[in-house]
């Protein structure tokens, strides 16, 4: 797709001695699109993005950031563009369990008359489960 932000041009992947993750993989996202990768344990999620910032480099193929091979860029320029948001369950209980700890959880519901949660900030509570 010309012009695309982020393309993945018939892409296959593997570890050294493992089966392919991706095999002739092609995607292409726009500027401005938001993609949300879902799937299994193992099925490529974290691979494709370690891909886009060349922490990984594949098999065969090409992955094509702003119209230029990822193999071109300079791998530190190139992290310095592109962000991801990956989501972490284990921080996600920590997170909720923190919030409870700080008075933003009850044991109780709504509906039997238990005092609604006190909203914690996220930095407050990051601050707290980093201790």
């Amino acid at each position: 797709m010309p012009g695309a932000a982020i393309e993945f041009r018939d892409v296959s992947f593997a570890r050294p001695s493992r089966p392919r993750v991706l095999d002739h993989f092609s995607l292409a996202v726009g500027a401005g699109e938001v993609l949300a990768l879902v799937g299994r344990s193992g099925a490529g999620k974290s691979t494709l993005l370690k891909l886009v910032n060349r922490l990984l480099l594949p098999v065969s193929g090409a992955v094509i950031v702003e119209d230029r091979d990822t193999r071109d860029w300079d791998p530190i320029r190139l992290r310095r563009r592109i962000g991801y948001v990956l989501h972490d369950g284990r921080v996600e209980r920590r997170r909720r369990a923190a919030a409870r700890a700080l008075g933003g959880g009850s044991c109780g519901s709504a509906h039997d008359g238990a005092a609604r949660p006190r909203r914690t900030s996220d930095r407050a509570v990051r601050d707290r489960v980093a201790r």
